[in-house]
């Protein structure tokens, strides 16, 4: 065997596994990416669609803010997202609400009276106008399933927090 035969198979087999291991790594159905994986809120939401006909997501707000963004409302009548501050693990004092709107919608801003303490939980919930196209939480009611469950969604004042502001699809 020539002296130049070996170094010769050597480079064909270095190059040949290269060329393996480029092809076995490579995605060839890279086109479609893959969906993220479902986040408790999103599961919530998802099931407050499934036994009813109003629903609510939220993420997480920045503290300090005097407006939230709801990420996407579902109304099965006219009404309002109403926002609430923490009493000791239920909704307290109401501390904000939207516009009346016909039939929920996608990054609703909700104005605040106050701003968001950094660490402190927050409740967003939906409510349907009475009719007088005015909220008042005594006259108006919470949304609800056919379990009598209230289309509610918590979330938290964080520094870091970065509501999405790009198209949501429940």
């Amino acid at each position: 065997m020539p002296r130049y035969a070996i170094p010769f198979v050597l480079v064909l087999a270095v190059a040949a596994i290269i060329i393996a291991i480029v092809l076995t790594s490579f995605d060839f159905h890279h086109s479609k990416p893959t969906p993220p994986q479902s986040t408790p809120r999103q599961q919530t939401f998802d099931q407050m669609l499934q036994v009813g006909s109003d629903a609510i997501y939220v993420e997480d707000q920045t503290s300090g803010a005097t407006a939230i963004t709801v990420g996407f409302a579902v109304m099965k009548d006219p009404g309002f997202i109403v926002v609430f501050n923490d009493d000791g693990g239920v909704p307290g004092r109401l501390i904000g609400s939207s516009d009346l709107l016909l039939a929920g919608g996608e990054h609703v801003p909700v104005a605040l009276n106050e701003p968001l303490e950094n660490g402190k939980v927050y409740y967003a919930a939906l409510y349907r106008d009475d009719g007088d196209g005015k909220l008042d939480v005594t006259k108006d009611r919470q949304a609800t399933d056919a379990d009598n469950n209230v289309a509610l969604m918590t979330f938290a004042a964080k520094e870091t927090a970065e509501p999405e502001d790009s198209p949501v699809l429940p």
